[in-house]
């Protein structure tokens, strides 16, 4: 029996030449990738181009060397040693103004210090009136002190060899408080002994005052000693007057930290405050109004006497003036003497620091801040 062959159907018939058709291309794929391997890379890639590529980075280095060491308008020898422009010293003219010279400091509230309670005499305690923790007026008695005393004996006689020694007899001594406030400190009972000058407790005073550190330039700027003091508490009182200022030495602490002078004074009774609070004291300086003012950069010197330097004159220094201080509110300072109105000095004294804040663009100025200027 013949097997049966029958012609393949149209759909068939692409599918079988797509299948033939994809072949034929993979084998000539194959085929060329086989003769490309055989022939190597040829001269283009291993000669021609590394040359041209070698060529062309040597020809931008020659350009480069040249535009940076011999510029086409680059000025002679001569020229080049000396620079074309002039350094010019900021100056500024005395003006007419007026100066307040207010004090702003940083404090802090403080219990005033307690008062110690001395025994006045010798003896023992007869009588405590007042406990520990109790509230005191200044001159009230605390306790009383029992002291005996030993009589002068009676000498025998022929009459009468064997007298009578008569008996030992007391005094009682108040001891009173020194300052009002609270006792503290007092731990003795009654028959206790004590000595003259035994430290027999303390008065801790219900008043308070302030301290503020005080520098040298600030002390330098008050004239006159000061009277009174504007107090400012953060979420406190309102502002109040402190009467009775002081400046005073501060105590260095037991690590030698601290001291130096302060500003003290008394906070009213009236007033509620806290120990530790910190405040702001404002203390008036004095004012003046209408005076001849410079700032403080252009003056060597903050009180009494000072230095100015007029502008110089090309190739000269400038000369130093000395001139009469007044006021100074930290900014500006009062010339009391040696300069007139309009008259110009430089802004910047050698030697002054420059009140200006470079990192601050407001206040940034080139001849101050850049490398080239007076203060580097």
């Amino acid at each position: 029996m013949q097997p049966n062959h029958e012609a393949p159907s149209a759909k068939q018939q692409k599918a079988l030449d797509r299948e033939r058709a994809r072949l034929e291309r993979a084998e000539f794929r194959d085929r060329e990738r086989a003769e490309k391997a055989a022939r190597g890379p040829g001269a283009w890639k291993t000669t021609v181009l590394p040359i041209l590529r070698v060529a062309l980075l040597a020809v931008i280095a020659v350009a480069l060397v040249k535009f940076a060491f011999f510029p086409a308008n680059a000025p002679d020898a001569a020229e080049a040693l000396y620079p074309d422009g002039a350094l010019i010293d900021p100056v500024i003219a005395v003006e007419t103004g007026d100066i307040v010279n207010d004090i702003e400091l940083e404090g802090s509230v403080v219990r005033d210090p307690t008062t110690k309670v001395l025994a006045d005499v010798q003896g023992e305690i007869g009588t405590i009136f007042v406990t520990e923790g109790a509230s005191v007026e200044r001159g009230e008695p605390i306790y009383q002190i029992r002291t005996e005393h030993e009589p002068e004996p009676v000498m025998p006689t022929e009459d009468e060899p064997d007298p009578e020694q008569p008996q030992p007899y007391y005094t009682f001594t108040d001891v009173v408080s020194p300052a009002s406030g609270v006792l503290v400190g007092f731990p003795f009972l009654v028959g206790m002994p004590v000595d003259i000058g035994l430290e027999t407790g303390a008065v801790q005073p219900s008043s308070f005052h302030v301290e503020a550190p005080l520098t040298a330039a600030q002390q330098y700027r008050l004239l006159d000693q000061p009277k009174t003091a504007t107090i400012e508490i953060t979420d406190g009182p309102a502002p109040f007057e402190c009467e009775d200022v002081e400046i005073v030495e501060a105590e260095a602490g037991e690590d030698g930290q601290g001291g130096g002078a302060q500003i003290s004074c008394a906070i009213p009774s009236d007033v509620r405050v806290f120990p530790g609070l910190a405040l702001k004291v404002t203390v008036a300086g004095g004012s003046a109004e209408g005076v001849l003012t410079l700032p403080t950069t252009a003056v060597i010197g903050t009180s009494g006497q000072g230095v100015v330097y007029l502008p110089a004159a090309e190739g000269e220094d400038p000369e130093a003036v000395n001139v009469g201080l007044g006021l100074n509110d930290g900014s500006f300072v009062e010339i009391t003497e040696g300069l007139s109105e309009g008259d110009e000095v430089l802004e910047f004294a050698p030697g002054a620091e420059p009140d200006v804040d470079c990192e601050d663009p407001e206040q940034y100025d080139p001849t101050v801040c850049d490398d080239f200027g007076m203060f580097p």
